[in-house]
Parts: C-alpha cells; structure tokens; sequence
C-alpha cells in the first residue's frame, strides 16, 4: 500500500509540474494562450473582441509565469470592428488565418521590429488605405510599395475611396494620390451626377482618364482651352459656394461634366485622379471629422471611418448611382441629385447630418450647360466694351447664360457672318463656354 501511495505521489508531483498547455490567461487586456514550449504563448484565437488602439507586448505573464509572445492566434483579432490600430512586437514569428477578417477600422500596424514582418500579417486584412508603420522600409512586408511610413515618411501615398484611413502618428507622404471613378451623367439644365469627396492632403493635380489636367470652374482662366469641372464647398452662410481647389481634410461636392448634349471634349467619364507630387505632412488632426455648420443648423461632415448604426439614423448620404429614391414629395431622385436618408456615406466621401425630419435634402442651381463649343470649333468672340461678337466658320446656334445658369440669348450663326450682341446684364456671361465679363 505504502508502494501505491509513493507511486500515485510521484505521478501527481509529475503532474502538476508539466506545464498547462492548453491555459488561457488575460493580461492588460488581451487573451493569451500558452504553446506547447511553456516559454511561449500567442494570442488566443478567435472568439475575442478588442478596441482602439492595441499593443502586443513581447512578453507576458500568468501570475509568476513569464512567456514570450511568438504568434497572432487565428481568427484572434476577427470581428473587431472598432479596433483601429495593432502594435506588434519582433518577437511575433507567425500569423493565423483571418486573424484581422471583419476589423472594419483597423487603419495601422506598427511593426516594432528590426526584421521583416512575418508573412500573412496583411493576409485577412481588406482595407487597401491601410498604413504599416515600421524604422526602416526594408522591413515592410513583401511587394508592398506603398502606404509604408518608414521613420516617419512615406514615399507613396496612394488611397482608395470608400475604405477607412486614420494615420495613428503624423508622416510625411513624399506624393500623395487618390483614385475616385465618375460615371454618373451630369445635368444640361438641373443638377445631378454630384459626388463626395475628402482626402487628407492639399490636391495641386486633378487628371482625366486620359491624362489631362483639370480645373475647377473657379480656377479656369479660358474655359475654350482648359478643361473644368465643378467643386463646392460648405457655405455658413447659405449651402454651398464654388471652390477653387481641394484642401486637405476639407469635405466637397464635385462633379465631372458628363452628358451627351455638352461637347464630348469636355465630357470625362472615368477614373479621375487626385495628386500631390510635393512632400506634404499626414497629421492626425487632419483626419479628424470636419464639420461645416450652415445657417439652418444643418451640417456637412467629412467622413474617414464607417459609421456605426446609432450615426446613421439620421446620416444623409448622396445618392450617387441610385436611380429609384424619391424626396419628401415622392419625387424621384436623379442620381448625384440629393443626400438622402438610408443611403450610407463611405470613409473619404461625406454627409449631411439633418437636424429636422427631412429625408432629402437637395443640391440646387449649381450646374449650368456651358461646355458647348471648343476653340477649334471656329468660333472667335471679341469684345469691345458692353458689345460683343460672334464670328463661327459654321452655321451655328449660340446660348448666352448668365453665370447661375440663366439662359439670356439664343444667337442664329450663318457661316462667316459676325453677330454683336448688345444689353447683357453687368458681370460674368458664358457663350459657348468661354466666362466673358461685361461691365
């Protein structure tokens, strides 16, 4: 007996000094589960829920226990949505599968090593604007060429609208670009085909599909040789006023001319480009949410992060693409026309925020049909004091518009023949595109 009781002794000493592989422990925050060597653990894999702004320490401890923190546990981050940034320690040697699947806000990883990081960290991470923080560029992952802030700088910032981007420490992007499509048709005597735009740089280049620079109509100085487009931003006065470039941080809505009556030179119908070439500083106070206030107590807010449900009930988004809405008065909604209830605005575009129980609000008397003729069409127009005139090497009609739209004449042009046009209102006129001034 006393045999037995020295060999079921030993067996519980034995016991109970090997190590509890499968333990799981909490510490500051995150779940931890030991590994098979007692000296390391990783992150428990899935079922765990985190926020804000995380580090993952290179060691750990379980009471008096110290283990060394190797590896992000599967699906061990998924379903975070409102994590937004994970700092990750050298001592991390492997990834589990989607271990970043449903993080909607993560924007960050700080790699806090003086190596590479380990493959797979990008693997279940969807965002494209994502930003990994790393000492030296060399240690960034594999075939990544952009959106790396090595020692603070950036050499290529390039951002995809929809998706969330929040830098959690101020760089320098080197260049700076954003690719937004426009596809919508704009319209020849209303308003429609608008979108939303907000980056977090200064814009100095706007380019076409095919390469072109383009304006905004506020920056045009010959509408015959450059090409312009549409761009306002919030009035605390009123609603909206022209604006004559893109700020950063500042929320706009833009337009890109497109419609079959405008002539097809000027149309752009594409991906359009926005650029800045010069190093320019990403500061996190940029992308803080910017909110105009107009007169009516209504906002206008740029958006960086999706919201979440409590935000948008009363959030309007512009139904951009959305053919089947209608206004408070059943009206159908052309597409671009208004911001709308239950249309969901997307990180790096923006909202109104309402504050009555409207569930449209509609954007007015903000596009004009100018873009009629070229220069090489043959038209020239001269002026001399309050007159002017016309002179076309083809027949042609001519609409004279006042700078809000308004149409004023419409001129029959024989071939070669000049027309004068007299008793014009003081200020800008466009003719066939052209901004002419009469005092």
């Amino acid at each position: 007996m006393k045999h037995i009781k020295s060999i079921i002794l030993t067996l519980l000493t034995t016991l109970l000094a090997l190590p509890a592989f499968a333990q799981d422990f909490e510490y500051e925050g995150i779940w931890y589960t030991v590994l098979s060597d007692s000296n390391t653990c990783k992150t428990r894999d899935e079922g765990n829920v985190y926020s804000g702004n995380l580090v993952i320490p290179d060691a750990v401890s379980d009471g008096s226990v110290e283990y060394r923190v190797v590896q992000i546990g599967e699906q061990g981050f998924s379903g975070s949505s409102y994590l937004a940034s994970v700092s990750i320690p050298s001592t991390i040697e492997a990834v589990g599968k989607y271990a970043f699947t449903g993080c909607e806000r993560l924007t960050s990883l700080i790699w806090r090593g003086d190596r590479k990081m380990p493959s797979g960290v990008l693997d279940s991470i969807s965002n494209p604007n994502l930003l990994v923080y790393v000492d030296d560029k060399k240690y960034a992952p594999e075939g990544m060429d952009h959106n790396v802030v090595a020692d603070s700088v950036c050499d290529r910032l390039v951002l995809t609208p929809g998706y969330p981007f929040t830098p959690v420490a101020d760089f320098t992007a080197k260049t700076s670009s954003m690719k937004k499509e426009f596809l919508q048709t704009t319209a020849y005597d209303g308003c429609a085909g608008w979108e939303t735009i907000v980056v977090p740089f200064d814009v100095t280049r706007v380019s076409s599909p095919e390469g072109h620079t383009l304006l905004p109509f506020s920056a045009v100085s010959d509408v015959n040789r450059q090409r312009p487009f549409w761009l306002y931003e919030a009035d605390p006065a009123g609603e909206w006023m022209e604006a004559a470039g893109i700020k950063a941080g500042v929320p706009y809505i833009i337009s890109m001319p497109n419609n079959p009556r405008y002539n097809p030179a000027y149309n752009i119908h594409g991906t359009v480009t926005f650029s800045n070439s010069s190093p320019q500083k990403i500061t996190t106070e940029t992308t803080m949410p910017y909110v105009a206030t107009w007169a009516t107590g209504r906002e206008f807010r740029s958006l960086w992060l999706p919201l979440d449900k409590a935000e948008t009930e009363d959030a309007m988004g512009l139904n951009v693409g959305i053919d089947n809405l209608t206004d408070d008065n059943g009206t159908l909604l052309a597409p671009g026309s208004a911001f709308r209830i239950g249309v969901a605005p997307k990180p790096l575009e923006a909202y109104v925020l309402r504050n009555d129980n409207a569930k449209s609000f509609r954007i007015h008397g903000l596009q004009s049909a100018v873009l009629t003729l070229p220069d090489e069409d043959g038209l020239k127009i001269a002026q001399e004091g309050s007159t002017i005139m016309l002179k076309s090497s083809v027949a042609r009609t001519i609409e004279v518009y006042s700078a809000d739209g308004t149409l004023l004449r419409r001129l029959e042009l024989k071939a070669g023949n000049p027309v004068y046009v007299d008793g014009l209102p003081q200020g800008v006129c466009l003719i066939a595109g052209r901004k002419i001034m009469i005092h």
